[in-house]
């Protein structure tokens, strides 16, 4: 299996920044007209619920880091390794 396409960087990385750009539109719509991300943006969010949502990620990311790590240490190949 063929990972990187044989074309010129800078066409690839065209097409690449191309794609994701497109994808990102379809997420990022929806996320920016959310009022949590509304509130983060005009700094109208009230405090309790900005440290609430930091809390949560205290409490979820230091397991997931965690995960990430192992999956990575028991990668056997590049290609396993690059999807973390």
């Amino acid at each position: 299996m063929q990972y990187w396409p044989r074309v010129d960087f800078r066409t690839w990385w065209g097409i690449h920044v191309h794609r994701s750009r497109a994808t990102a539109d379809v997420c990022v719509g929806p996320v920016s007209g959310h009022p949590f991300a509304r509130g983060v943006a005009d700094g109208t969010l009230p405090a309790p619920v900005y440290q609430y949502y930091v809390g949560q990620n205290l409490l979820y990311l230091p397991p997931y880091a965690r995960a990430v790590a192992c999956a990575v240490t028991k990668s056997r190949s590049d290609d396993e390794l690059r999807r973390y």
